[in-house]
């Protein structure tokens, strides 16, 4: 009975609208595990898997055939299948609705097993969490593990997967444990994290074993399925980063002038940089369709989205997307609005444009991108509204903070803001008022660092909300005032890049001067509460954008 049949090629529409078939299988999936709108159960070995018709049909000529061919089961709610084995149908069913890596193992499908394979270390964090992953077969996880390819953001992930693995089955696979957690990186995965995963152990066993682990002096064995010990090489000694580990930060367009330049010598940028965190290098890549400073950028479905922004005083309403594996950018649907000075941020893979210089006055309106339709629509009001303004999502909220009021004044106000319940909150003011400055959020608290204030010029201050106490606090300034600068956080750090500042020992003077636009940047250390230095950018950038990925 031939329920499955695959093929290679990819459709022009795949071609046109990158990603759309794995959102487009991600949220049919979705409808099947909440059973939502199933109107079909198909019953194999007195089990019943429910499902939907048109799915099946999809996916299969004998469902096909079944369902549209005037057979008695067309008009059934229960279909009875004989030939296929209950554990069998589980598995096609979920490939069907989810593309699993155990079905081309089973069915021996080279090119669907590597394309699985693929699919798993592009989306390692979320498949390793899954039913599926645990019931991979030895030789599999292993190969996963050790593959160079995972996204990871840290590599503690890596650990937390090898042991769930291992957990799912303890008596069985107990003795492979030290061979799985010589594919972990040791060397990366910090003390405190691997204590912590040590604490949430419940076997004590494996507690021992990741003890000893940690420690190079240790002797390793482990034992094979006659009981026998077999010697296991020493941890893994590696201290570098999988290849596409979170290990790269994206510098998008801004502006540059430099000191001895006049206020209207202004290029505005299309190009991007890639900073290395591990071997501090920077590398160029593919620039974007068109220039933008004051632009809003955010990360959806893995891919790079930037927003409006000006160029040559022309506000953009333009959208496109990066993909940083392909090194090529896509136009997404034009916002409603063209804005500049706004924020975008995304939440739970929807995306959300707040504020900004709408047309000809300040932006008071939220958009939203709804990724199914495809279009941008107006979602909500701001209680102020503000451009030049910041924002970040944490734990479901988005923060927004300062920026330019409707006076044109720095503003102090900081909101959260709900987009489900559309419910705004006033917070607590912010100790400086400030625009043209970044929000991001680490460890349940906000940061508010750098921007620019009418009293002060450029600034080098940086303050530190508590969520859980609603209250801000100074921390160390930056080393340079800086307006316009790009910053995001990567492994519990502050990375800031570029900007404009008006010190004035950078032009060699005692004197107040004019704003000059960086190149240089600096990282932060909450832990120790200090900022260091960073190699340069390849170009001066001011209202720029940063960003992890």
């Amino acid at each position: 009975m031939n329920l499955l049949k695959t093929e290679d090629s990819i459709t022009t529409e795949e071609r046109l609208a990158p990603g759309y078939s794995r959102r487009l299988l991600k949220n049919i999936a979705s409808l099947w595990k909440s059973t939502a709108l199933n109107d079909i159960n198909i019953v194999v070995c007195n089990r019943r898997f429910p499902a939907h018709k048109c799915v099946l049909a999809a996916a299969s000529p004998f469902f096909r055939a079944m369902f549209s061919s005037g057979m008695e089961e067309q008009n059934k709610n229960d279909v009875h299948l004989h030939e296929v084995p209950a554990s069998i149908f589980q598995t096609i069913l979920s490939f069907i609705y989810s593309g699993i890596y155990a079905f081309g193992e089973a069915h021996s499908l080279p090119s669907l097993k590597r394309q699985s394979e693929l699919f798993v270390e592009k989306h390692f964090v979320e498949a390793s969490k899954g039913e599926e992953f645990s019931l991979l077969d030895w030789e599999t996880v292993l190969s996963i593990l050790g593959s160079e390819r995972l996204h990871i953001e840290r590599e503690s992930q890596v650990l937390e997967a090898a042991l769930q693995w291992v957990m799912h089955d303890l008596p069985m696979r107990r003795k492979m444990l030290l061979q799985l957690l010589n594919q972990v990186r040791i060397k990366l995965v910090s003390h405190k994290q691997l204590f912590e995963i040590i604490d949430l152990c419940d076997d004590h066993g494996i507690k021992v074993a990741l003890t000893k682990f940690a420690s190079p002096s240790q002797t390793f064995k482990s034992i094979n399925s006659l009981g026998q010990y077999l010697d296991v090489h020493c941890p893994n000694k590696c201290s570098e980063p999988r290849q596409n580990a979170k290990k790269y930060i994206y510098v998008i367009g801004g502006f540059s002038r430099n000191k001895n330049s006049f206020v209207s010598s202004i290029s505005t940028l299309d190009s991007i940089e890639r900073f290395d965190v591990y071997s501090r290098t920077w590398q160029s890549f593919c620039g974007m369709s068109n220039p933008r400073s004051s632009h809003g950028y955010a990360v959806l479905d893995r891919k790079i989205v930037v927003a409006g922004g000006e160029d040559a005083s022309l506000i953009s309403d333009t959208v496109e997307s990066f993909d940083p594996d392909e090194n090529v950018w896509t136009s997404l649907p034009n916002m409603q609005n063209p804005r500049y000075g706004l924020a975008v941020v995304s939440v739970d893979e929807v995306l959300y444009a707040i504020g900004g210089y709408v047309g000809t006055q300040i932006g008071g309106n939220i958009e939203m991108f709804d990724s199914v339709k495809r279009e941008w629509k107006i979602l909500d009001e701001m209680p102020k509204p503000r451009f030049s303004l910041a924002a970040v999502e944490y734990e479901g909220l988005i923060y927004i903070a300062g920026g330019l009021s409707e006076m044109y004044i720095e503003s102090d106000v900081v909101e959260s803001y709900n987009p489900i319940t559309k419910e705004w909150c006033s917070l607590s003011y912010l100790k400086t008022p400030r625009a043209y400055h970044s929000l991001v959020a680490l460890n349940g608290f906000l940061y508010a660092v750098g921007g620019f204030n009418e009293f002060h010029g450029s600034l080098k201050s940086v303050e530190r909300y508590s969520i859980e106490n609603n209250e801000w606090e100074d921390v160390s300034c930056l080393q340079i005032s800086r307006a316009g600068a790009g910053v995001t956080v990567l492994n519990k750090k502050i990375y800031v890049f570029g900007g404009r500042s008006q010190d004035a020992e950078l032009y060699g003077s005692n004197s107040f001067c004019s704003s000059l636009t960086l190149s240089s940047a600096e990282c932060y250390d909450p832990a120790t509460n200090l900022w260091s230095k960073l190699p340069d950018m390849s170009y001066e950038r001011c209202e720029t954008g940063a960003i992890v990925l």
